[in-house]
């Protein structure tokens, strides 16, 4: 049976399997298998066929399956809609989905499954190819699903795409990366690894440069910050460099001498943590004292005061003395006075104060027949002189005239004067040379407070007796490489007729 399909019919369709004939229409055929809608009056592979039997352009499977011969292009999808042609799905290629807006490809899912879009191919998961080449961003395919920035492509944040107020991170330069806010650059990272923050438009020359000030450590967050940092132990080790403050120093053998209340400190750390060298200065944030020290690795090493010489109008601060002197106790005044006497001989006697050197305090000394007094006992008188600083003496000496002596007339007389805190020591000599007997006559006197030491030479000196034989001066503490003050080694340098009127003098800058 055959029908105009232009005329109005009525086909009752057979139960599968038992239609034996084939009825055609023009246009349309109807078996016991399927329905075909062709040109050619044949009957297609499918359960519904559209199209001629060669290259039928949509079927209907019987497992279902709906199939679209033609390929299509961006042009000419071959899935599109009614009305809009230049929007749909096509097949660019084997095992490849495109498709399309406005005749224009747009995405393409390739054969591995990987998707770009804006592109035809891609070696990444994903990517979005920017309207200039090369362009936009990419996420790697593999175990690190990494995020391409391709060159020159930016990433915004808080949904303002704007380059001259939005905030990103873009590309500056071959592996140069820029961080923008409000569409100015805030910091770069250089190829070598450089940062600068606050420098737009220039490279840093250094690991990290800033174009401004920065702030840590102790203030207030997000107003002031002092770059100061809180450190009660000045002798912590493992610690870093830096500025700190403390209202709590402690514990107190890590401190100078009296620290309390609110401290300053920089502290210079090695590089190793594992040892405590370390160059420290301290002070209270109330007066103008100054203190330091290099800690040797030693926790609790002592301290020193550190001169300080004020500037300005000297006149109106006048608070950097020293002060000298050139006196003697009156020999012939001297009563109950204890004596030293002989040859080589020593003696220990405590001071009734102690004396700080080097911020050490020292109240005992030992007097010695050869002309010297240290404030430690060597073990011997050391008849011997030699030249400053003398390994024989570790801790500081006094060296009014070191020779061999022999004690004669009054011997050698120690006491103590005055009402604390300004007392005074008084070591009064009266020797003369184990080698011909000249006389050798001086005082030495040590004063509480100021740390004064005063030696005042007294007739009758012996012009053989005037230093040719002897040493003369002072050292700190530290034997061979003490800090050492001669005056003299084996050269005349006294007067033997104005006796009285030769002397010298050493004591602390206060």
């Amino acid at each position: 049976m055959k029908r105009n399909l232009l005329e109005p019919f009525r086909v009752q369709l057979p139960v599968k399997g038992l239609l034996a004939a084939v009825i055609t229409c023009t246009g349309l055929t109807l078996s016991a298998q399927n329905v075909s809608v062709n040109t050619d009056g044949s009957s297609g592979p499918g359960l519904f066929n559209v199209g001629n039997t060669t290259t039928p352009p949509f079927q209907v499977m019987p497992n279902g399956q709906v199939l679209g011969w033609a390929s299509g292009t961006a042009g000419m999808p071959s899935y599109s809609f009614v009305g809009n042609g230049t929007l749909g799905m096509f097949r660019p290629g084997s095992d490849i989905l495109g498709f399309s807006t406005a005749s224009t490809e747009r995405l393409r899912i390739l054969a591995n499954g990987n998707v770009v879009v804006a592109g035809t191919a891609t070696t990444a998961r994903f990517e979005a190819v920017g309207p200039a080449t090369g362009s936009g961003v990419a996420i790697q395919a593999g175990g690190g699903g990494d995020v391409l920035l391709n060159s020159g492509g930016s990433l915004f944040f808080d949904g303002n795409y704007s380059y001259g107020a939005g905030n990103y991170i873009r590309p500056l330069a071959a592996n140069t990366q820029g961080y923008f806010t409000a569409g100015t650059e805030r910091m770069r990272i250089a190829p070598n690894g450089n940062i600068s923050m606050g420098m737009a438009g220039t490279a840093g020359g250094y690991g990290l440069e800033l174009g401004g000030s920065f702030g840590y450590g102790n203030g207030v967050a997000g107003s002031y910050r002092s770059r100061t940092e809180t450190r009660n132990d000045a002798g912590q080790i493992a610690s870093q460099s830096g500025f700190f403050e403390t209202s709590a120093p402690a514990p107190a053998a890590n401190w100078y001498n009296g620290a309390s209340g609110w401290q300053h400190l920089l502290d210079v750390r090695h590089s190793n943590n594992a040892n405590n060298f370390a160059m420290q200065f301290a002070g209270s944030f109330y007066d103008q004292r100054l203190y330091f020290r290099k800690t040797g690795g030693n926790a609790n090493q002592a301290w020193s005061e550190i001169m300080v010489i004020p500037v300005g109008n000297a006149a109106s601060t006048n608070n950097a003395w020293n002060i000298s002197s050139n006196i003697a106790y009156s020999p012939d005044d001297i009563s109950g006075a204890s004596v030293l006497s002989g040859d080589d001989a020593i003696v220990n006697y405590t001071m009734p104060f102690s004396i700080t050197i080097d911020a050490v305090a020292y109240n005992v000394i030992t007097i010695s027949t050869n002309g010297w007094i240290s404030f430690a006992n060597p073990g011997s008188s050391l008849v011997s002189n030699n030249t400053l600083p003398s390994a024989s003496f570790s801790a500081p000496t006094i060296f009014p005239y070191w020779d061999d002596l022999v004690t004669n007339g009054s011997n050698i007389r120690y006491f103590s004067s005055g009402t604390a805190p300004n007392r005074a020591v008084i070591v009064d000599y009266e020797c003369r040379t184990y080698t011909g007997s000249y006389n050798v006559r001086f005082q030495v006197t040590i004063h509480e407070g100021s740390g004064l030491i005063n030696v005042q030479y007294r007739d009758e000196m012996n012009n053989n007796s005037n230093g040719q034989s002897a040493t003369i001066g002072f050292q700190m503490a530290g034997g061979g490489s003490a800090k050492a003050f001669p005056i003299i080694s084996d050269g005349k340098i006294l007067d033997d007729n104005r006796d009285n009127n030769s002397g010298w003098s050493i004591s602390p800058v206060r």
